[in-house]
């Protein structure tokens, strides 16, 4: 492999590795595998809440937060106030 593919990789891999973009993709593809996994990350406190808030405002996924909130019947742990 040439260095550039080894760069690539790295940023794939810093890319994937956080939580809150696993959680911002898995808001996306709203399958109910996804929603589990979701609940996983958020019961196991392994997301920065303030982060994802930033993702998924940035990716214009807080729409599909809310419905997954709503659907799964949990309190939107990122609603103010």
């Amino acid at each position: 492999m040439s260095h550039g593919h080894f760069l690539l990789l790295d940023r794939l891999h810093d890319y994937t590795g956080r939580a809150e973009h696993i959680v911002a993709t898995a808001v996306k593809l709203g399958r109910l595998k996804d929603w589990a996994r979701i609940e996983a990350f958020l019961n196991q406190k392994a997301v920065d809440l303030t982060a994802l808030r930033d993702v998924l405002e940035r990716h214009a996924l807080m729409d599909a937060w809310k419905n997954f909130c709503l659907k799964s019947g949990i309190k939107d742990p990122l609603a103010v106030g």
